[in-house]
């Protein structure tokens, strides 16, 4: 029984590794901006624009 909780226990942690494929492909947020508008009710009006430059090719 407590093999099969450690092997179990490893296979989780195996899965939650970051895996990062480089394909050459990158991104950077140049610009993050947020217009948040309280309303008298309460409510909250929120805008946000992010600036997105894309680099080394297609992106889908």
């Amino acid at each position: 029984m407590n093999k099969k909780i450690v092997v179990l226990f490893i296979t989780i942690c195996l899965l939650l590794i970051p895996v990062k494929t480089h394909a050459g492909k990158d991104y950077v947020a140049d610009r993050f901006d947020v217009d948040i508008i309280l309303n008298m009710d309460g409510s909250m009006q929120v805008t946000e624009t992010i600036t997105i430059r894309f680099m080394g090719g297609p992106f889908n």
